[in-house]
């Protein structure tokens, strides 16, 4: 009867212990940051609050994902004065890299509110009336 007990006790907090593991290793992990400001008249980029030259993000993210795997979680927050080139632009290199969750939302200067940019759409011929 006390093996039964043990045994019992030993199944729970493997399991337990193993529950703790999966969470730590799925919704543990915090999101990757890219915001791109606009101050000057020209973009500027901070990746997880730290300044980045765009010519080194490529490299950062892919730094990042060797280390934590494509599934993190990634937001890219983006000023509203950057153009929509460069918007596309970052997406390409964030889709390069190879990171699977990716929300992009863009912001104002009072940076009170944002909304979220949607790629879920497939392109469409040009038209003044798309269907």
């Amino acid at each position: 009867m006390k093996n039964n007990r043990l045994c019992l006790l030993v199944f729970f907090i493997y399991s337990l212990w193993g529950l703790m593991k999966l969470e730590a290793q799925t919704n543990g992990a915090s999101s990757v940051s890219v915001v791109i400001n606009f101050a000057n008249a020209a973009p500027s980029c901070e990746i997880n609050s730290k300044p980045v030259a765009f010519t080194n993000v490529l490299d950062v993210l892919a730094r990042i994902i060797k280390e934590t795997g494509h599934d993190r979680p990634v937001v890219v927050l983006v000023h509203e004065e950057n153009s929509l080139a460069f918007v596309l632009n970052l997406r390409g290199i964030i889709d390069k890299v190879g990171f699977l969750r990716v929300r992009y939302f863009y912001f104002g200067s009072d940076r009170k509110k944002m909304a979220e940019i949607s790629f879920e759409h497939p392109a469409v011929s040009f038209s003044l009336k798309p269907k």
